[in-house]
């Protein structure tokens, strides 16, 4: 920590957001065993800096840990993609992983969001990456090859600082197209708001970011912190928590537990992909009879980061509400009749409203653009039960928890992708619970 002389207490409110903030740059690569672009993306490091960070793997990522949780941050809040193509990433499962996000950003910006494909050349040539083998490669559905690229010889170019020169002045062009906060980012820093600029500070400098000791925090501060509490993921967020979290014992505190539960929870919801979150909006938006999700999961609360990730609203449980049905195994998950007892009760329970009356109530919702989930664990779904849950309850949007062997038998049910592996939901509702334990003060 470094030490304090002192500093102001009054925080500037009025400061404009980050008047010259750092462009974030995903590189995505597979460089193990090529030397020449391992080199090209350790000056991409160094020399995009300091108006570019950058975010490398082997940099960011911590050995033994889960990768998803901050490789699909990154992802998402990038402000631009970098590529780097050589042979081994035509083939790379996780570079394609990467691509598929990347270009989807690409695509849904209308093509503003900057991605650069840098075609890093072989000495031997059929080992270089051009268009037309890229066109083929095992990218070839995501339409790099469309990319206006960055051809990088290493013979000519041996330390990268061409191509660095390059790539910046493109990334410098495109830096007034910046993408704003995400909904839950911006309730993120309202939460900050409360936190006296000593902790904001400490919080900071725990964080490695740079600040200015003697002036008040400012806006530009407090959104630096966002996104460093975002990019860290539960593990490296709960330190800096602990820094702002005060104490409660105290009836003056900043914060009171549900404070810190809420910016807790906006910080888990990052841990869901983009992708996964994008089909959810759209399903409550399209046609009832195909409001029907599939999510590889086995627990009820995964389910409900998946739709809280989804909505655009803060607190979303007050725009789109969710009913979990809890069945017992046995002859009662074969018998619809009952499984729809068991639905319409629960979701009755929920909206506070009585089975007669309940669809009348989720018609209201439904017009009112406030969608009702019903979350539900079955191992099956064949077409004759998604149509009699869907007679059953016409508005509602299904989430059900299931893991298949095959695909579901109904076209209409659509499964969340990229799929979830049991070992990363195990993996992370683990850091969930204990993170949380470690941050919430014991009594005495």
């Amino acid at each position: 920590m470094h030490k304090r002389i002192g500093r102001a207490s009054a925080r500037v409110e009025s400061e404009p957001l980050l008047p010259n903030p750092p462009v974030k740059v995903f590189v995505c690569h597979s460089s193990i065993g090529d030397g020449a672009s391992g080199t090209l993306i350790r000056a991409l490091e160094t020399g995009l800096a300091p108006e570019c960070y950058c975010f490398v793997d082997w940099t960011e990522l911590v050995l033994g840990q889960t990768w998803r949780e901050p490789i699909n941050t990154w992802l998402e809040h990038c402000d631009a993609g970098v590529v780097v193509l050589n042979d081994k990433a035509l083939k790379s499962p996780f570079v394609g992983y990467e691509v598929s996000e990347l270009t989807r950003r690409w695509r849904t910006s209308g093509k503003t969001f900057p991605l650069i494909p840098v075609h890093v050349k072989h000495a031997d040539a059929a080992r270089s990456v051009g268009y037309g083998n890229l066109h083929t490669s095992p990218l070839g559905p995501w339409e790099l090859h469309t990319i206006d690229a960055h051809a990088h010889d290493p013979d000519t170019d041996t330390d990268g600082a061409q191509a660095v020169a390059a790539i910046k002045a493109r990334l410098m062009a495109a830096k007034a197209e910046m993408a704003s906060l995400p909904p839950q980012i911006r309730q993120v820093i309202t939460l900050l708001k409360k936190v006296p600029d000593d902790s904001v500070k400490d919080a900071l400098t725990a964080a490695d970011v740079h600040v200015r000791q003697l002036a008040p925090t400012t806006e530009n501060e407090l959104e630096r912190l966002a996104l460093a509490l975002r990019s860290l993921g539960l593990d490296g967020a709960r330190p800096l928590l602990q820094v702002l979290r005060g104490n409660f014992a105290d009836p003056d505190n900043h914060w009171k537990e549900f404070h810190l539960r809420q910016i807790y929870n906006l910080l888990a919801l990052f841990w869901v992909d983009r992708p996964s979150a994008d089909a959810i909006a759209r399903a409550v938006k399209g046609p009832a009879t195909e409001r029907n999700l599939a999510l590889d999961a086995d627990q009820r609360e995964t389910a409900r980061f998946y739709v809280h990730r989804a909505c655009d609203k803060v607190p979303a449980d007050n725009e789109w509400m969710i009913a979990p049905v809890t069945l017992v195994a046995g002859e009662e998950l074969a018998n619809d009749d009952f499984l729809v007892r068991k639905i319409r009760q629960a979701v009755a329970t929920r909206l506070s409203t009585s089975d007669e009356e309940l669809d009348q109530d989720l018609k209201l919702h439904d017009d009112a653009g406030n969608p009702v989930f019903v979350i539900v664990a079955l191992a099956s779904l064949p077409a004759a039960r998604i149509t009699r849950l869907r007679d059953a309850l016409k508005t509602v949007t299904y989430v059900f928890l299931s893991r298949p062997s095959e695909p579901a038998d109904d076209a209409r049910v659509r499964r969340l992708v990229p799929r979830l592996e049991k070992a990363d939901e195990d993996a992370f509702h683990t850091r969930y619970r204990n993170n949380w334990k470690l941050l919430m003060p014991q009594s005495t």
